[in-house]
């Protein structure tokens, strides 16, 4: 992640934390990590706003994301923020993994191989609620 950036040559530590829910669709993951400078909340946002800007199925969010607001889409909303006292950053993705999964990935390549908008057959609104 760019918030974790090292200039050093020690690897970068994160730490991964997928939720298993009782749902019938959906992941929800969040991503640790200490980072070396210091970022406020939303500086960081702003950083990751413009690096997915022209990502179309990346939606950041102003809050942690939630599996409902992407049922049924190709959408992937990501929320990042910054714990101060801990000068810990954390991600939060949420996608429906039967869209998002290997469904959606398979359409978007295949539009991107044969020359098609990316976005072709996977821009519909997601299934709410």
């Amino acid at each position: 992640a760019l918030a974790l950036h090292s200039h050093s040559k020690a690897p970068c530590k994160v730490m991964f934390s997928p939720s298993v829910v009782p749902m019938s669709r959906g992941i929800l993951s969040a991503v640790y990590g200490t980072i070396e400078k210091k970022y406020s909340a939303e500086a960081l946002y702003k950083i990751y706003k413009k690096l997915y800007e022209d990502s179309p199925f990346i939606r950041m969010v102003d809050q942690p994301p939630t599996t409902k607001a992407v049922r049924g889409s190709n959408y992937a909303d990501l929320w990042v923020h910054v714990d101060s006292r801990t000068n810990t950053f954390i991600a939060m993705a949420a996608i429906d993994n039967l869209m998002k999964g290997a469904a959606g990935q398979a359409v978007q390549n295949m539009n991107l191989m044969m020359g098609f908008p990316e976005t072709y057959g996977l821009s519909h609104i997601p299934l709410y609620p």
